[in-house]
């Protein structure tokens, strides 16, 4: 972020639970802003395809969610 020179930033994680607030803070001396966001990975899946269709859902959410 500081050699680009650029006011924000993002760490994207697979987290085992659902995301309740995205935690964000600034880079030390620095105005640049660093935020994480993740996604929860399904563990309650009986197949592959039944893990493919309920991360395309949760990918989407996600997608939503920075669009605010």
């Amino acid at each position: 972020m500081t050699r680009l020179n650029v006011k924000r930033g993002c760490f994207l994680a697979s987290l085992s639970q659902e995301q309740e607030s995205i935690l964000s803070s600034r880079l030390k001396g620095k105005t640049a802003a660093l935020s994480i966001y993740g996604i929860e990975i399904s563990k309650t899946t009986s197949s592959y395809a039944d893990f493919c269709a309920q991360m395309k859902e949760r990918e989407a959410t996600f997608i939503e969610s920075l669009k605010l």
